[in-house]
């Protein structure tokens, strides 16, 4: 009776072995399946991680333009904070798993275009241009975010040593729509 336990104990240990086992092999055939994925979209984040660093060590002056609605002023400055001053560039990431499978993607050797599929995501188009290098040499993102209490329309652009540039209009129930720009040329002299 003891030798009959100890071996229905051994089968139940194995069967449970390889159930967990083939459990594990579909999770991180899932989990190879979100990363290949992941992996279509051109690395925006990280660019602009490397872009901030390159920035924030180099300390270009720039001249920057700053509106809302029709009243501008222009300063020529160094920018201390190069990670929030191109925040809303850094928050472009369509690996997030959000956007996996939002996108029709064109793709030349010299531009990739992202077009959103459905208006429920925020980034509806991104366009990224690469020199002959295949270096990004440019890139422009469509932004829409809406609710019943707001609407936000936002242009981003990026036109690296040159120029960076963002166009926002807002609107607020009941409290209108205000529009916003910052257009920052690199100044090389």
């Amino acid at each position: 009776m003891y030798w009959y336990n100890t071996k229905s104990m051994l089968s139940i240990s194995i069967a449970l072995l390889c159930s967990v086992l083939l459990l594990n092999s579909c999770a991180e055939s899932d989990a190879t399946n979100a990363s290949e994925n992941a992996a279509e979209y051109y690395a925006v984040h990280s660019f602009f991680k490397k872009e901030v660093d390159s920035l924030q060590h180099n300390n270009p002056i720039v001249q920057k333009t700053v509106g809302k609605d029709d009243d501008q002023e222009t300063k020529v400055m160094h920018i201390k904070d190069w990670k929030a001053e191109l925040g809303a560039f850094l928050s472009i990431d369509l690996s997030k798993a959000a956007y996996q499978d939002m996108y029709e993607v064109d793709s030349t050797a010299q531009q990739i275009i992202y077009t959103a599929k459905s208006d429920e995501v925020d980034i509806q188009s991104l366009s990224i241009d690469f020199d002959a290098a295949g270096q990004l040499s440019a890139m422009k993102v469509v932004r829409n975010e809406s609710n019943f209490l707001y609407q936000n329309k936002e242009q981003l652009s990026y036109v690296r040593g040159k120029e960076y540039s963002i166009f926002k209009e807002q609107h607020i129930l009941l409290l209108g729509t205000n529009k916003y720009q910052i257009v920052s040329n690199f100044n090389t002299k």
